[in-house]
């Protein structure tokens, strides 16, 4: 049981391995705020304590006599009930920023008040009949019966497990249950096609409402094939989730004779199935994108070397561990070492899927490439250019690509016009044809460059990137439209905004089309920048100073990159920052909705040394996220590194 204060939260991403506690005793001390579980013995010692409310323990009452506890200068709710256990533990370990309001389950029947229903839209929840995992710190609000007969305010459980879990039993932790003679401080629940049950105590039943998920990631080495060498030199560097099932993840690592291989991972959390892909030649890859219709049908792009050294668009496609890798095809005005690289993919379904990049020609210039198919059947043509575009000598590259349907997509890039002045580039399928289109820019903007797009809708796209001011630096840009109507937007920038260099947008999603997020960096000073986030819609956008993890450096740079959110539009976003401690490049995740974000270093496995990393790529299901990369081992040997969440 618990008494309810106040409202609204922020949200955190990382949670380490997990111990479970033994069973609790019978007894406990006959004392106010006694503890009857220390933190340090669950949540992997991550835990805070779990105090006694004798005399009144089991009841609405507080044994404080309505003493608030605090967390700094936040409270945390009235001593000792559940929900302060709740809050406690979330404060404490960085979750959330400020009071989440809400009793254990119904205050009175039908009252929907609980702290499932109050939690903040920029923490996942899922009613009970749709849970589709338990994950170590969740929230479980119940309703109590006794007897059959609803109690008032309910109760809370903290899920306490090692790892999250798909279904079978886990343990759970709370504060106030049980009486005087018996304070009960450990439960155990059960998940089975998506119901969470909690075992009965005492007398009382349990019916669940819902769980909220804490913020958890858990970080994974990546398996590799067996011909893996001693120093694998292991990186992934694009990944997909499709909503339903596991995601994939691509990347490359040298196999026993030193050839670089290209490998596969399919799974979450803690389980991963590795597939290998020959490439066509052994020199050098990279992969840039993925896309996965299906959980039986994924495609992921980049480049290799053939052993001329040339660079050549790379293609490999299939799911498990079943994969092709084939050479990308050109047009036929591709020159003999083409420098080809496929940048972007997008597949609306298992036999339609279009990617981008770019080549160069038999005139040494580099042109846009658009590539049709599915499989290992592809048709390439050459993007087509705005009027102004130059020529013969004109630059043109594409660099993201979405496709909300099989006969509508926009790709987005840069070319150079008639002046050899830099432009941004939308290229829009509608039918079979492509039609290109110079992006425009606010006024007295000149030279965009566009880096991302993402269409929620065959009518409703957002591309971004930047542009440059007469005051010689860059800010960023967002269009907003579809086919070849488009409004340019200048991107609200913070207050601290330097303009002494460039300032950008990198990425962008919209789970909607009246709600969307995009990422970047802005400069804060002639030394340090920050991460900036955009959200909004249309010409409507709120600007946000990514947060850091704790400690950043006093002259601090720090970006984000990429950005991804579940269905419940809670949003992760990837990026680097300067530590402290003088390190740079170090990764951090961003997590959140809105405009209210929280910050934390990446998660990584116990064999890391140090925070020698890097993440790559961010994907999203239903609702969790993985993010990609590589870290290192003391040894100096680099693994592929797999992290699992929910934002």
């Amino acid at each position: 049981m618990g008494l309810a204060l106040g409202v609204t939260l922020a949200l955190y991403w990382a949670l380490p391995a997990l111990a479970i506690p033994a069973a609790p005793a019978s007894a406990a001390p006959m004392q106010c705020g006694a503890t009857l579980l220390s933190g340090s013995d669950w949540l992997g010692g991550l835990g805070v304590d779990v105090e006694s409310n004798y005399p009144n323990q089991g009841s609405g009452t507080s044994c404080g006599d309505s003493t608030l506890n605090y967390v700094g200068n936040i409270p945390t709710g009235y001593e000792w009930q559940c929900v302060e256990l709740i809050d406690r533990l979330y404060l404490t370990r960085g979750w959330i920023s400020s009071y989440w309001s809400g009793y254990g389950g119904d205050e009175v029947p039908g009252a929907n008040n609980s702290m499932y229903d109050e939690a903040p839209s920029s923490l996942s929840k899922q009613p009970n009949g749709s849970v589709s995992y338990l994950g170590p710190g969740d929230v479980i609000s119940v309703n109590e019966f006794i007897g059959g007969v609803q109690q008032d305010d309910g109760h809370v459980f903290i899920v306490n497990s090692a790892a999250p879990a798909t279904s079978g039993k886990v343990s759970l932790v709370s504060q106030n249950f049980g009486t005087n003679t018996n304070q009960v401080y450990l439960s155990t629940g059960k998940l089975s096609g998506g119901t969470v049950t909690v075992t009965s105590q005492l007398g009382v039943t349990f019916q669940v409402i819902g769980v909220v998920h804490a913020p958890g990631g858990t970080a994974a080495q990546a398996p590799l094939p067996a011909d893996a060498g001693s120093n694998p030199a292991a990186e992934l560097s694009a990944t997909a989730c499709p909503p339903t099932s596991n995601c994939v993840a691509a990347g490359t690592y040298t196999d026993v004779n030193g050839d670089e291989q290209a490998f596969l991972e399919t799974g979450q959390w803690n389980s991963w199935t590795t597939g290998e892909a020959v490439l066509p030649a052994n020199t050098y890859a990279g992969f840039s994108a993925m896309a996965c219709p299906a959980k039986t049908s994924c495609t992921a792009v980049g480049y290799y070397q053939d052993p001329a050294g040339n660079d050549q668009g790379l293609l490999v496609t299939g799911s498990g561990t079943s994969w092709t890798a084939i050479k990308a095809p050109l047009p036929a005005n591709a020159a003999a070492s083409p420098e080809a690289r496929i940048e972007a993919i997008a597949c609306p379904s298992k036999s339609s899927c279009f990617a981008v990049g770019e080549y160069t020609d038999t005139s040494d210039d580099t042109r846009g490439l658009l590539l049709t198919g599915s499989g290992t059947s592809w048709t390439p043509a050459q993007m087509p250019l705005p009027a102004n575009a130059g020529s013969p000598d004109g630059v043109a590259e594409l660099f993201s690509l979405s496709c909300p349907s099989k006969s509508s997509c926009v790709a987005v890039g840069t070319y150079t016009d008639s002046s050899s002045d830099t432009q941004g580039l939308l290229v829009s399928l509608s039918g079979k044809k492509w039609t290109p289109t110079e992006a425009n820019v606010p006024v007295n903007g000149f030279g965009p460059q566009l880096t991302a797009v993402t269409c929620p809708s065959v009518t409703s796209c957002v591309a971004v990137g930047e542009y440059n001011t007469p005051y010689n630096y860059a800010e960023p840009l967002i269009l907003t439209g579809s086919g070849t109507s488009w409004t340019a937007t200048e991107a609200p920038v913070p207050s601290d905004f330097v303009g002494i260099w460039g300032a950008g947008l990198s990425g962008v999603t919209c789970p909607s089309a009246s709600s969307c997020t995009a990422v970047g960096m802005y400069p804060t000073g002639s030394t340090s920048s920050a991460g900036l986030l955009e959200t909004g819609s249309g010409t409507s956008w709120t600007d946000t100073e990514a947060p850091l993890p704790a400690g950043p450096a006093i002259n601090y740079y720090a970006y984000l990159r990429s950005v991804a959110c579940t269905s419940g539009s809670v949003c992760a976003a990837t990026g680097t920052y300067t530590c402290n401690s003088g390190c740079l490049g170090d990764p951090m995740l961003v997590t959140g909705t809105g405009t209210t974000w929280t910050a934390t270093e990446v998660p990584l496995p116990a064999n890391a040394y140090g925070e020698l990393a890097g993440v790559t790529a961010v994907a999203c299901s239903t609702t969790t996220c993985l993010t990609v990369g590589t870290y290192q081992e003391q040894d100096g040997t680099h693994q592929g590194l797999l992290v699992t969440g929910a934002p």
